[in-house]
C-alpha cells in the first residue's frame, strides 16, 4: 500500500492518459511572497520615478513659457527701437 501511495505522489497523470514523472520546480514549490521590505521599496521607486517624470513635464513646461516670454521681450524690444527711430 505505502508503495502504491509513493507511486502515486512521483508520477501524475496527464489529461492524455500517459504518465509523466513529477519534476519539483523550486520556483513553484516554495513559492516566498516579498518581504515588507522589498515591498515598500518597490513602492518608493515607483513614487520616485513618477515624482521625477511630473518634475521632467514641468520643467518642459516652464522651458517652454520661458521662450515664449524671451520672444515676446524680442518683440517688445523691435517695437521700441521702431518707435524711437520714427521719432
Amino acid at each position: 500500500m505505502e508503495e502504491a501511495y509513493h507511486h502515486l505522489l512521483l508520477y501524475y497523470q496527464e489529461p492524455y492518459g500517459y504518465y509523466k514523472p513529477y519534476e519539483p520546480n523550486y520556483y513553484y514549490d516554495h513559492y516566498e511572497p516579498p518581504s515588507e521590505q522589498e515591498t515598500t521599496l518597490s513602492i518608493i521607486a515607483e513614487l520616485t520615478q513618477k515624482i521625477n517624470e511630473r518634475l521632467e513635464s514641468m520643467e518642459n513646461q516652464m522651458n517652454e513659457r520661458f521662450d515664449k516670454l524671451e520672444r515676446a521681450m524680442g518683440q517688445i524690444d523691435k517695437m521700441v527701437k521702431e518707435l524711437q527711430s520714427q521719432r
